[in-house]
């Protein structure tokens, strides 16, 4: 959305362009590649701040190697952790 401002995980504001990945959400840059990040708005970083290291250490448990999880999903009227593939980070 234009004219909403977007954050990193860490709670920074981020100014430069976005793009929309189809299983993620809204991402840093042009394009996707191996240095974008998801973006959130103010009032999902509270969210994942306030959320319980235990719940947060099952959620990682819950995906398949070389798969994490970004958030939560409702599959078939449960609510389940939504797992993506890793994006490797180039050097």
């Amino acid at each position: 959305m234009k004219g909403v401002p977007h954050y990193t995980k860490g709670g920074k504001l981020y100014k430069g362009k976005t793009h929309k990945h189809p299983s993620i959400g809204l991402m840093s840059g042009d394009k996707h590649t191996a240095s974008s990040v998801k973006l959130y708005h103010k009032d999902e970083i509270s969210k994942l701040k306030n959320m319980p290291k235990k719940v947060s250490e099952k959620l990682k448990k819950a995906c398949w190697k070389n798969y994490e999880p970004v958030g939560t999903k409702i599959k078939g009227g449960k609510r389940v952790p939504n797992c993506v593939p890793k994006v490797k980070k180039k050097k």
